[in-house]
């Protein structure tokens, strides 16, 4: 995109056509960032594949990431629309995460930690987060009638709630209890209402819950 603008094209079709002349049996590729990237075989039509809409932490090596996509899936005799697609995929993935490590481990938010319909206010789930060592409590807020996220941390010891037993509820009270040295937590908003960490909290997890119902880790890699 900057070398086609810097060169005084207004898009990528006409970036595309204009050096054309320069290579005229090779695959043509101009990437213009958020938009995706415009491709031609030779004597083809220009082809548009968008970009993934995607949380951005950082893009720096991202036409970079896309590139080797590309030409990864080329050696593997895909076909160009193929590979200019996976192209966009590993970019977008990269756009995720800071820095290249890991490019190609699953991001803690492509992986559900459980259905909004398993969870209930009279019992605690207990969600690993994929790809951290971090589980965390989900629970059903009764008055609200919302999914209550927290970290299973106790702030008494600093140990998961059910490092002893199964995190206990009362659905009366809206309350659920560490196992350890029995305080109770408010399910509304993770406050100690009774215990040895009185008026302490359970630290809050970011969720999000898509369409058909999956919970989703709501964190940055």
């Amino acid at each position: 995109k900057h070398y086609a603008q810097a060169k005084g094209h207004e898009d990528a079709a006409a970036c595309i056509e204009a050096l054309r002349t320069c290579a005229p049996q090779a695959l043509m590729i101009c990437t213009w960032g958020d938009a995706g990237a415009w491709w031609q075989m030779p004597g083809g039509d220009i082809v548009h594949t968008p970009a993934q809409n995607v949380r951005v932490k950082d893009t720096l090596g991202a036409g970079d990431t896309f590139l080797a996509g590309v030409i990864h899936k080329l050696l593997q005799q895909a076909t160009p629309a193929e590979a200019v697609h996976y192209g966009n995929e590993l970019a977008a993935r990269k756009c995720r995460q800071q820095g290249l490590d890991n490019l190609l481990a699953p991001l803690a938010d492509d992986q559900p930690l459980a259905k909004s319909s398993d969870i209930s206010a009279a019992k605690a789930t207990i969600a690993q987060v994929p790809g951290r060592d971090t589980t965390v409590i989900l629970i059903r807020d009764k008055d609200t009638d919302t999914i209550k996220a927290y970290i299973n941390n106790c702030p008494h010891q600093q140990v998961p709630l059910n490092e002893a037993y199964k995190v206990d509820v009362n659905p009366f009270a809206k309350t659920l209890k560490c196992s350890v040295h029995d305080a109770w937590f408010k399910v509304e908003d993770g406050e100690c209402v009774e215990g040895p960490c009185q008026g302490d909290h359970l630290q809050p997890f970011p969720i999000r819950i898509d369409e058909a119902g999956n919970i989703y880790a709501a964190i940055d890699d």
